[in-house]
């Protein structure tokens, strides 16, 4: 189990930090179709979107370029109004497919995004103080490199949302924060709120609302051919933020610390405004680093023994912020379908997650957006709302759900046996070693996941030998999903 977890949360560090491809390179249809258009074809429809994370704020970005009426219900405070270091959330890596996506609205939007975040393509391995630089750039791929960007979530957040208002020049944006739902009424397609509140009826409700999605549990509860399957994955985690990066450590490279002592690890990622510090280990009582009833002065002990490399820096001030946060933890969520006929569809982790192991999950949530957003766009009919959303709806579906299968299964790895699995593990460090110099093997399955926009399905079924069965073509998917509410 403590291999799994370090392995998970290696391949998202090294994932965040894969430089990437410009996006005058192949680019996946879905995400390139820019709104420099006079018509609104979604003029008449009124929009209520759950969740005001990054996903969820694309979309409305994407449906009132588009003449849509979006409410926004986000149930934490709004992320422009506090400049506290702390936080539980740790950087977030955009890569191709985010860069992309954002950049479907236009380049001022991608670029009042990058401006909060930090540009990186450095990963260095610290064993007991001394440094093994396991990437300086992407090797392979396009000479025009752009290098990936960390930031938080709620700098992400701060972006998309000045921007979002600034653009609402007809006033058909509406934005609650600390505004908690309940459940969804998706015959009457209104929202219950705190207090026995009740919204007013929309014609959609998107849940953008993460893998503990209300929108999910209340299509879970209409509908019996609606499937879902949450796991929690082992391990634990804590994020603390500091104003400036450990004076030891390259300031322009994240960094993976082994520990001298104990079993949990220390990712440290530079951020606009210093750097941002996760902690990853197995947890429980014996863990004076994890353990939140932890004496201070025991925790602070603790990290001086396992991360001397981190010597300048205020352990005091590390074990205060790691008191006061409960530990978090991750999940996978799995969907068959990510729409409820006319009345309702999922983005990013409400439909699908991997807990961050694949480094895609904001990644592949933008891209939802997107996606959605057109599908909408292609099939809207103001005199035949219903049947016309459930058409959109239904190609949302076709079109992402395979994604979202292809990536867990990428995610998670192929269990091949016997001479498969050498092949498997021979090809693999191939990959690593030699990235696709010299004409030997390509580059690893986590760099080309963030450094292109081919299609998740595509690499998977590249992969189909290693697994078990075939991955469906994309005629299935369609039949299959096309049956689901029929």
């Amino acid at each position: 189990m403590k291999l799994m977890f370090f392995n998970v949360l290696l391949c998202v560090l090294l994932t965040a930090t894969a430089g990437f491809l410009s996006p005058a390179d192949s680019v996946h249809r879905y995400a390139t179709h820019l709104f420099a258009t006079k018509t609104q074809p979604l003029e008449q429809l009124k929009v209520a979107v759950v969740g005001g994370g990054p996903s969820g704020l694309l979309l409305a970005h994407k449906l009132l370029a588009n003449g849509a009426s979006v409410d926004i219900y986000e149930g934490r405070r709004d992320p422009r109004l506090s400049n506290d270091l702390e936080g539980r959330a740790y950087a977030l890596g955009l890569g191709m497919r985010g860069r992309t996506a954002i950049r479907s609205v236009d380049d001022a939007l991608w670029e009042a995004v990058k401006a909060r975040g930090y540009e990186s393509e450095r990963f260095t391995l610290y064993i007991r103080g001394f440094p093994i630089r396991l990437r300086d750039k992407v090797v392979g791929g396009s000479s025009s490199l752009e290098p990936s960007v960390l930031m938080y979530q709620s700098d992400l957040c701060a972006a998309l949302l000045d921007d979002l208002v600034k653009r609402d020049v007809e006033g058909k944006l509406s934005i609650k924060f600390e505004q908690r739902i309940q459940s969804c009424d998706l015959e009457g397609k209104f929202l219950n709120l705190a207090n026995n509140i009740r919204s007013d009826p929309f014609d959609v409700i998107i849940g953008c609302d993460g893998v503990n999605s209300v929108v999910r549990s209340s299509i879970a509860a209409a509908s019996t051919a609606f499937e879902v399957e949450k796991t929690i994955l082992p391990g634990e985690f804590k994020a603390c933020r500091l104003a400036t990066a450990p004076e030891k450590l390259d300031p322009t490279s994240v960094a993976l610390v082994i520990p001298n002592a104990g079993s949990t690890t220390c990712f440290v990622e530079p951020t606009a405004d210093g750097s941002c510090l996760l902690f990853a280990g197995r947890g429980g009582k014996d863990d004076p680093i994890m353990n939140p009833s932890a004496n201070l002065t025991v925790t602070a002990e603790a990290l001086k023994e396992s991360f001397p490399i981190l010597e300048g820096t205020d352990f005091d001030e590390l074990a205060r912020q790691l008191a006061n946060q409960p530990a978090g933890s991750a999940s996978s969520v799995r969907c068959n379908v990510y729409h409820y006929g006319h009345a309702a569809a999922l983005c990013g982790d409400a439909a699908h997650a991997t807990g961050g192991v694949s480094g895609q999950g904001v990644n592949s949530a933008l891209f939802d957006s997107v996606v959605l957003a057109e599908a909408l766009e292609e099939s809207f009919d103001p005199l035949n709302k219903d049947a016309s959303l459930q058409k959109g709806f239904l190609k949302y579906s076709q079109r992402q759900v395979p994604e979202g299968k292809a990536l867990y299964d990428l995610s998670f790895g192929p269990n091949p046996r016997g001479l498969l699995k050498l092949k498997f593990l021979a090809r693999t460090a191939l990959d690593t070693l030699f990235q696709g110099r010299f004409g030997i093997g390509q580059a690893p399955l986590q760099t080309r996941l963030t450094t292109s926009t081919i299609p998740f399905s595509e690499v998977r079924r590249e992969r189909d030998k290693f697994y078990d069965e075939p991955f469906p073509d994309q005629a299935t998917f369609d039949d299959m999903l096309a049956k689901i509410y029929n």
